[in-house]
C-alpha cells in the first residue's frame, strides 16, 4: 500500500519559505477569513472584530489572536489536524490549501493552537511538538509516515473557559535563536505595512482619490476589505498597522541620511480589461516628477505591488522578476503602487510569491504587460527625458554663467578660457535638443490635459526651477532680450538665432588673466603661474581647482618678504 512518507511536513513547514516573516501573512489570512465569515452571519454586531499580534522578545513567544467565531470543541482535532484538507473554498477565501497554519512549525520549539467557540465554557488547546518533528525529519533511520509523525508530535487538551469568549489565537514559544528577526517589532510593522489587507495612514490625503474611483466603479470592482491589526510588544505598548504610504520620495545623503527629493503629487487610477473586456484587475499608481528610479533603502514603499483580496502576492519585486511586465528592469523602481487582482480563476502558489500557471494567469499576465507597456513605460521614459533634459539646460546656464563671471575676473590662463568655451559650445547644442525634448513632450501633454503624463508634466513644472523656453535667448548690445526661443520656431529664425549665439561664444579677444594682478611676479614668472593653473585645472574636478587656484593666487599677491 502506498504512504505519505514523514519528509513531506519538512516541505510544508521548514522548506515552504524563504522570508520567515511570512508567517505573519499566513495567520493574518486566516483569521481575516474568520472575521469575513462572522460579519457574513453577523455574529457579533455589537463587537469590535480585530487581529492582535504580539511579539515579546523577553519570552521569545509570539501570539496572533482573532475574536472572531473561533472553533467548536468537537471540530478541532479535524479542522487544525488535518493537513491539506480545508473547508474554504478557492476564490471566495483568502486562504484554502489548509497548510498555511503550519508554517510557524519551523521557526519555533513548540506550536500552540487555542480557541473557543462562543456559547461553550471551554478552550480547546491543539499542541504540535515543533522540536521533536525536527527530530524525527533529520533521523535517517526513522522511516515513519507522515500520519504515524504526526500522531506522535500532536497533543489536544481542553480547559474551562467563559461562556461569552470566542476567539482563535496561535501561539509560537520559543522562536528559534536563528530566527529571532521574527521577533523584531520594527522590522514586523514595516513588513505588515507592504503585505497586510489594512487601510491607508491617515496621512496619506491622497486615498480620497482612491476610494472615490472604486466607488464610481463599485458594479464592476470590490472594495478591498480592511481589517483592524495591532501589533503589541512585550504585551504593552500597541500600535495599529497601516499601509506604510506617504506622499515624499527620499534620497540618500550623506552620513547615511535622507531628504526630501521628489513627491507623488496626484495618483492615476484605471481598471485594467481582459482581452473580452472584463475586468481583471484595477490599478493605482502615483505620480511624482520621474526624477530617477526611487531608492529603497529610504522608500521601502517603492514599486507596484501585487494584491489578491487586499494581501500582497509576492513581495516588492515581484512585478520586476519573470515574467517581465516592464520593458526594462529599472521600470518598476520608478513607482509606487498597487495592481489587485478581481478574477476568482487565479489561483496562488503554495508559497504565495506568484499565481499558478493557468489559462487565467496567462490572460492576467498579458493584459497587464500591455497596460504598463501602453502607460507606464511610456511614462516614466517620458519623465526621465524631460528631467534629463532640464539637467542639460541648467549645465549650460551654470557654464554661461561661469564664463561670464570670468570674463569680469579674469581666467587661470588662456588655456581655461579656451577650454570653457569649447564646453559652453557643446553645452549649448545639447541645451537646444534638450529644449527641443521638453516641447515635444508638453505638446503630447497639452493634447491629452487629463492624462497621466499631463499630471507628469505638471508635477515636473512644479519641481523645476528654470524657464525652459528662455534658456536659448541671446541678450541684445542695448540690454533687450532678442527674440525668444520657443518649441515651434520656423527654421530661418531658429538658424539666425543659433548663428547669433554661436558668434556671441566664440568671439574673440584678448582675455583678462588672473595672472595679470600678480604685478609683484616678472612676466616669466606669470607665465610659470600660468601653466601651473592649467595642471590645476586639467587634473581636479572645478570646484576642487577654482579654490586651490584662488588660494595660490591670494598668496602670490601678497608682497614677497625676503
Amino acid at each position: 500500500m502506498a504512504k505519505i512518507g514523514k519528509n513531506v511536513l519538512e516541505n510544508l513547514t521548514q522548506a515552504m519559505y524563504d522570508d520567515s516573516r511570512v508567517i505573519f501573512r499566513e495567520y493574518i489570512q486566516n483569521s481575516a477569513d474568520q472575521i469575513d465569515y462572522a460579519l457574513k452571519n453577523n455574529s457579533f454586531p455589537h463587537e469590535k472584530l480585530e487581529i492582535y499580534i504580539n511579539l515579546d522578545a523577553r519570552k521569545k513567544c509570539i501570539s496572533i489572536c482573532d475574536n472572531a467565531n473561533g472553533i467548536p470543541s468537537a471540530e478541532v482535532e479535524n479542522r487544525l489536524g488535518n493537513v491539506a484538507d480545508s473547508y474554504k473554498v478557492q476564490g471566495e477565501t483568502k486562504g484554502f490549501r489548509g497548510i498555511g497554519r503550519l508554517g510557524g512549525i519551523g521557526y519555533c520549539k513548540q506550536l500552540r493552537f487555542i480557541t473557543s467557540y462562543a456559547g461553550e465554557d471551554v478552550k480547546s488547546i491543539m499542541t504540535w511538538d515543533a522540536a521533536r518533528l525536527r527530530e524525527i525529519i533529520s533521523d535517517p533511520q526513522n522511516h515513519k509516515t507522515a500520519e504515524e509523525v504526526l500522531g506522535e508530535i500532536i497533543h489536544i487538551d481542553h480547559k474551562p473557559c467563559e461562556k461569552e469568549k470566542h476567539f482563535f489565537e496561535v501561539e509560537m514559544n520559543e522562536i528559534n535563536s536563528e530566527n529571532d528577526a521574527l521577533l523584531d517589532f520594527r522590522n514586523i510593522k514595516q513588513y505588515l505595512s507592504e503585505v497586510a489587507p489594512v487601510d491607508f495612514n491617515e496621512t496619506f490625503y491622497l486615498d480620497e482619490k482612491i476610494n472615490k474611483f472604486l466607488d464610481d466603479h463599485k458594479d464592476e470592482i470590490p472594495h478591498p476589505q480592511t481589517y483592524n491589526i495591532f501589533l503589541v510588544k512585550n504585551g504593552g505598548s500597541m500600535e495599529q498597522i497601516h499601509k506604510g504610504y506617504g506622499t515624499t520620495i527620499y534620497k540618500l545623503v550623506q552620513n547615511n541620511k535622507k531628504e526630501r527629493w521628489d513627491s507623488l503629487y496626484d495618483i492615476h487610477t484605471d481598471i485594467i480589461r481582459n482581452s473580452k473586456g472584463l475586468p481583471i484587475a484595477w490599478i493605482w499608481y502615483g505620480i511624482s516628477s520621474f526624477r530617477g528610479a526611487i531608492t529603497l533603502s529610504v522608500n521601502p514603499m517603492r514599486g507596484l505591488r501585487l494584491r489578491q483580496f487586499n494581501i500582497q502576492i509576492g513581495d516588492r519585486d515581484t512585478l520586476s522578476a519573470s515574467p517581465k511586465f516592464f520593458k526594462e528592469d529599472r521600470g518598476n523602481s520608478y513607482f509606487i503602487g498597487e495592481v489587485h487582482t478581481i478574477d476568482k480563476n487565479l489561483r496562488p502558489n503554495a508559497r504565495r510569491d506568484y499565481f499558478n500557471e493557468s489559462s487565467a494567469t496567462s490572460d492576467f499576465e498579458y493584459a497587464l504587460k500591455e497596460y504598463i507597456s501602453n502607460h507606464l513605460d511610456s511614462l516614466y521614459q517620458a519623465g526621465s527625458k524631460v528631467n534629463s533634459s532640464y539637467d542639460k539646460l541648467k549645465k549650460y546656464t551654470t557654464l554661461k554663467e561661469e564664463l561670464k563671471r570670468r570674463e569680469q575676473q579674469g581666467f587661470a590662463s588662456p588655456y581655461e578660457r579656451e577650454k570653457m568655451k569649447q564646453n559652453l559650445e557643446e553645452a549649448h547644442k545639447k541645451a537646444e535638443t534638450a529644449v527641443k525634448n521638453i516641447t515635444r513632450i508638453e505638446e503630447r501633454a497639452k493634447n491629452q490635459p487629463n492624462s497621466d503624463l499631463a499630471q507628469m508634466f505638471n508635477a515636473i513644472e512644479k519641481t523645476q526651477k528654470i524657464d525652459f523656453k528662455h534658456v536659448l535667448e541671446t541678450p541684445n548690445e542695448d540690454g533687450s532680450s532678442a527674440e525668444k526661443f520657443k518649441g515651434k520656431t520656423n527654421k530661418t529664425t531658429l538658424k539666425s538665432e543659433k548663428s547669433k549665439t554661436k558668434s556671441k561664444i566664440i568671439e574673440s579677444k584678448k582675455p583678462k588673466l588672473m595672472v595679470d594682478e600678480l604685478a609683484n611676479l616678472t612676466r616669466s614668472e606669470r607665465k610659470l603661474v600660468s601653466r601651473i593653473y592649467d595642471v590645476i585645472n586639467e587634473n581636479l574636478i572645478i570646484d576642487e581647482a577654482n579654490s586651490l587656484i584662488t588660494k595660490i593666487q591670494e598668496e602670490l599677491k601678497k608682497p614677497h618678504v625676503s
